[in-house]
């Protein structure tokens, strides 16, 4: 469970590359900053860009699947980060 806030920098590579991550012991549900365990690790987890375009071939739906998500991310990118935008903050929520 988690979430990414885009627009909090001025660097869109940077920002939507690169996730802060935490590894608990044990099983939990609830808000990020509840304790529901221990932690046993923090880190950054990072893409490149190699491994950005890879990851676009390798959607269900091939190719046509890749640009639709292609499509999707550049039209966010360009509401947070364009111009006269000035850090507005766009999150971007997942559950596992």
């Amino acid at each position: 469970v988690g979430s990414k806030h885009l627009g909090q920098g001025r660097n869109p590579w940077k920002d939507t590359t690169r996730l802060k991550t935490q590894i608990r012991r044990g099983h939990g549900t609830g808000p990020l900053e509840t304790p529901i365990s221990d932690v046993v690790a923090v880190g950054e987890v990072r893409i490149t860009g190699r491994s950005f375009a890879r990851q676009l071939t390798t959607m269900r739906g091939g190719l046509t699947a890749g640009r639709s998500f292609a499509a999707g991310f550049s039209r966010t990118i360009l509401d947070v980060y364009g111009p006269g935008r000035g850090g507005d903050v766009f999150e971007l929520a997942s559950a596992a």
